[in-house]
């Protein structure tokens, strides 16, 4: 039965082996197990999402693959900055998220005794600049004049110490995210006043600060991608990881272009890391653990069915097979096959690791 199986899949694989899909390959450099659906995509992944409410493993390894993308994102990051908060594939992406916040806060204050700022003429003409750009109605202006007394009060006196720059940046951070989301025009342009303040100051710091400034844009430039997986993280509501739409969403919600042109023109910040990773699907599916039980208990004759003969003990092989291909090391395998460049070589070699265990556990249940 063992050879049985084995010539069968390794002819299958070696005659009709689909291509895998756009930004698998990113995916598997990265580590993410895909599944077969994900690899592959169409037809695969539709017969993969639909077993995965019943069959055993399925939804558990897709999960997983979605997850281990979530942390990947996080670790490339904070990588410029030395850092790595992930570790396994069952990481707490709320965790980890949390964790980051925490590094990149880290990482600012390390530099804050070093640096400092002083309000220049080259400030105060770029603040004057921004202001005046945007056509502002009298409720606006009064808006923004109260905004910019608040944030000169930062920058008061002849030398802003790091932790006052620190303070300013939280503070104009919150004014930001206030103003986010509204449809009131005047309000959207005050919200631009606060953007574009908000990256003349950051800017002006990296210029009074040639010594640092490296430091500074890797940190500036870690923040600012950060701010995209904190918008995807807020849409968990309960699930284990946040998916290549949400994070898309977030990716959006982030764009900081008039009108959201970066995002029409297809170079958002990030928003090639969600559209590479679309193959994960967009939603994260559920253990299947109740369908699993309804399908081990018909297969196995158990719950009502034990001792009926109406099904045979060699349907047992679905499950089965179902449970070691999509467990670690069986993903593991189909894995490695993918980045053999689907080889026969690749292909036999897991086909002889299962198809043993399935004719081995096929003929324990038959005796």
């Amino acid at each position: 039965i063992g050879g049985v199986t084995g010539g069968l899949f390794s002819g299958i694989g070696s005659a009709i082996a689909p291509k895998v899909q756009k930004g698998a390959e990113k995916l598997l450099k990265k580590g993410v197990p895909l599944t077969p659906g994900s690899a592959f995509g169409g037809a695969v992944d539709t017969v993969e999402q639909r077993a995965g409410t019943f069959m055993p493993g399925v939804n558990k390894m897709r999960t997983k693959a979605i997850k281990k993308w979530n942390s990947s994102i996080i670790d490339d990051v904070l990588n410029p900055l030395g850092i790595k908060v992930g570790r396994t594939v069952d990481d707490d992406i709320t965790e980890l998220v949390l964790k980051g916040q925490k590094a990149l806060s880290k990482s600012y204050d390390d530099v804050l005794p070093m640096i400092s700022m002083k309000a220049d003429d080259v400030l105060n003409d770029d603040l004057a600049r921004i202001i005046k750009k945007q056509v502002l109605g009298q409720d606006a202006q009064r808006k923004v004049m109260t905004e910019m007394k608040k944030i000169r009060g930062y920058i008061s006196g002849n030398q802003v110490s790091g932790q006052s720059i620190k303070q300013m940046q939280e503070h104009l951070g919150k004014r930001i995210q206030a103003y986010a989301g509204t449809t009131n025009a005047d309000d959207k342009a005050v919200g631009e006043i606060l953007k574009d303040t908000l990256d003349t100051f950051m800017d002006t710091v990296e210029r009074q600060n040639p010594k640092y400034a490296d430091k500074l844009r890797t940190i500036n430039r870690a923040y600012a991608k950060f701010v995209r997986i904190e918008g995807a993280s807020a849409k968990l509501n309960g699930a284990e990881a946040f998916t290549p739409k949400q994070f898309g969403q977030a990716v959006k919600q982030a764009d900081r272009s008039t009108r959201k042109r970066a995002v029409a023109a297809g170079n958002a910040l990030m928003q090639d890391v969600g559209e590479n990773a679309q193959i994960l699907g967009n939603k994260v599916p559920d253990s299947g653990t109740a369908g699993n039980l309804i399908t081990n208990n018909l297969l196995l004759g158990t719950a009502g069915g034990a001792g009926m003969g109406l099904i045979s003990p060699w349907m047992v092989a679905i499950p089965g097979f179902s449970k070691m291909l999509y467990s670690d090391s069986g993903i593991k395998l189909f894995n490695k096959w993918l980045q053999s460049g689907q080889s026969r070589k690749a292909l036999r070699e897991m086909v002889k690791k299962y198809s043993g265990t399935a004719t081995s556990g096929l003929l324990t249940l038959q005796d």
